[in-house]
């Protein structure tokens, strides 16, 4: 009886293929990301700055258990009364490039001066692109976006 090799050897598309196959088979390096940072310019906490690492970043006020956020601007408020709301804007990397959306605030989001607001009944505006330098208003914080290239 011949061997048929049946159940031997690597299915192909499949990982556990020889090192050629599985250089064959691997997806493209990711992009190189600039380094990022958020830093607030206005109010108690001037000068704070977040490193925006993660995929996705949410922005606003932590009000737990219900709502957890990845940059929490509640001690970054101008006035007594809150004007951030708990889920506020979202910064998502796609690419290499960094976008911001407003998620529905109720005191707004500004980008350069340009309201960027979603507002309630209407379809969501489209994320909009960053740069380096770039204004952010969430209600009454500024922020300022500050982009550089990686060392190395």
């Amino acid at each position: 009886m011949t061997d048929s090799g049946f159940g031997r050897g690597p299915i192909p598309g499949r990982p556990g293929g020889t090192a050629q196959q599985q250089d064959d088979n691997q997806a493209p390096p990711p992009p190189v990301r600039p380094q990022a940072l958020l830093e607030i310019a206005n109010g108690p906490a001037l000068g704070r700055s977040h490193r925006l690492e993660r995929e996705r970043t949410l922005i606003g006020r932590n009000d737990p258990p219900a709502v957890i956020v990845d940059i929490d601007l509640t001690d970054a408020e101008l006035g007594q009364t809150p004007v951030i709301s708990r889920r506020h804007a979202e910064l998502v990397w796609i690419e290499d490039g960094l976008f911001i959306q407003d998620l529905g605030s109720t005191n707004g989001t500004l980008l350069n001066g340009r309201e960027i607001t979603r507002r309630s009944g209407q379809a969501p505006p489209p994320a909009s692109p960053l740069r380096d330098g770039d204004r952010i208003h969430l209600a009454n914080i500024e922020l300022v976006l500050r982009l550089s290239q990686p060392e190395g």
